[in-house]
């Protein structure tokens, strides 16, 4: 029973450290879902816009560097005074642990099943870290952990483990395969790259060059393909929408990298058509489909279809079976490259978490048996 709570702690931060890792490898990969789906509670939390501290650092990040140096001051801690401090800390972690729960559940509407487990962790530690206290107030060898060296590098390697696992995981995802609402898309024997877009996007604006550059480097290896999503926000995307749906199939590459380049104001009906003189399209043709129901039908069945992938910001482009978010340049040639490549070495997820509790139950199991011989 006395080792109880101190089992405790350790374990919580532990599962705290490597549902961290697991959420910063599902940021990083760039929607690759090596861990969370496009439709997961995971996704949504990561796109709601309260993923990232101060805009820009992932809440993840903070969360394996804190459980990771807490795991170390608990591995030392032995004095009154230092069980204090662990819970204080702990306490720290598990208030704001609360408020990220309640900010799931009330204000984003999705709750991630990583970032639940790495909060409810941070509650146990809390609770245990408590426990921990008391009984070291009590007498101070309670709060005393058995065994030596041998013991700790154990719990030492258990952490390292639940933090490079996530990594090793993360580099050969068993990603899904092509979203059944994208197989009509896909051309045998090339890479299908589906990209939704807004032309006046800023980011998708910034992606352009990349893919323009991808498709020339592997020209006639891939079959590549736009859908039109207009944001809201964004007054001249729907007529820039419509104006590349209206330009023969032969001058849409033309007629999308004029349209990137335009300044906004000219994103009208009137300015469109002066880009689409400028590449000889029949300007009567022209007109005629912009107001035609039969391209703004297309418009929204590529609407319909961004949503019904989960598509929540743009750009958001499939490589094959990958999934790229955002302006990430990086990201969609590494999904080239590996789709290109052909079949490569994927890690199923139930591996990981076998690896992972093993090592847990061995950091344990030598604990229990150290305490036991010190008793007998």
């Amino acid at each position: 029973m006395r080792l109880l709570p101190m089992l405790l702690l350790r374990l919580a931060l532990l599962v705290a450290t490597a549902a961290s890792a697991v959420l910063i490898v599902d940021y990083a990969n760039a929607g690759d879902p090596a861990f969370c789906g496009l439709k997961s509670g995971c996704f949504a939390v990561r796109t709601s816009g309260h993923a990232y501290l101060f805009g820009y650092i992932p809440l993840p990040m903070l969360g394996l560097v804190s459980f990771a140096s807490l795991f170390g001051f608990v591995l030392v801690a032995r004095a009154q005074i230092q069980h204090v401090m662990v819970t204080a800390m702990a306490s720290l972690g598990a208030t704001f642990a609360l408020y990220l729960l309640w900010l799931q559940h009330s204000v984003i509407g999705a709750m991630c099943p990583w970032c639940v487990a790495v909060d409810t962790s941070a509650l146990v530690a809390a609770i245990s870290a408590i426990w921990v206290m008391r009984n070291a107030a009590i007498d101070e060898s309670l709060g005393r952990f058995p065994g030596g060296m041998k013991v700790t590098i154990t719990w030492v390697l258990a952490g390292l483990i639940g933090i490079v696992a996530p990594f090793i995981w993360g580099y050969f995802p068993a990603n899904p395969p092509v979203p059944e609402a994208l197989r009509n898309e896909q051309v045998p024997d090339k890479l299908t790259i589906v990209s939704f877009t807004d032309f006046e996007c800023p980011f998708c604006r910034r992606l352009s060059p990349t893919l323009h550059e991808v498709l020339k480097e592997n020209e006639g290896r891939i079959h590549f393909e736009r859908k039109m999503v207009p944001l809201p926000g964004h007054p001249g995307a729907e007529p820039a929408a419509l104006a590349f749906l209206c330009t023969p199939e032969p001058l849409r590459d033309q007629m999308a990298d004029k349209l990137y380049k335009a300044d906004s104001a000219k994103l009208t009906p009137d300015g469109t058509l002066g880009l689409a003189l400028g590449l000889g399209v029949d300007p009567v043709k022209f007109t005629g489909c912009l107001v035609a129901a039969e391209t703004k039908a297309i418009l929204e069945e590529d609407k319909k279809l961004f949503d019904e992938l989960g598509g929540k910001g743009l750009p958001f482009t499939f490589v094959g079976k990958r999934v790229v978010l955002g302006a990430h340049a990086d990201g969609i040639r590494a999904a080239v490259a590996r789709e290109l490549s052909g079949e490569h070495v994927t890690l199923p997820i139930w591996q990981m978490f076998a690896l992972i509790a093993a090592a847990f139950a061995t950091a344990i199991g030598l604990t229990v048996r150290a305490e036991g011989q010190a008793t007998s």
